[in-house]
């Protein structure tokens, strides 16, 4: 196991992803993951859901805090934690 010098990617650019899973009965989950050292706002844009063939919007759920959202068309904005945060809808 390499293990890496301290700096040595403190030049790499900071990542955020968002990740895309289609379920039975034609939900989609999509999960949120911020690698930058600090809190970061990211999104969900309508090209993100049109890519899920969801033309319409989508109808948010916030998997580990339980609680529903509503219907969105419009590009849904988050706070996610850094340091591999992430956030599940």
């Amino acid at each position: 196991v390499e293990v890496a010098e301290a700096g040595k990617y403190d030049q790499l650019p900071h990542c955020q992803q968002l990740w895309a899973k289609p379920l039975l009965g034609g939900d989609w989950a999509a999960l949120l993951v911020n690698w930058a050292p600090t809190a970061t706002q990211m999104s969900i844009q309508p090209s993100n859901l049109r890519a899920m063939g969801l033309t319409t919007g989508a109808d948010y759920r916030d998997v580990w805090r339980k609680e529903e959202l509503g219907i969105r068309s419009d590009t849904f904005y988050v706070q996610v934690a850094g340091d591999g945060g992430s956030e599940m809808y």
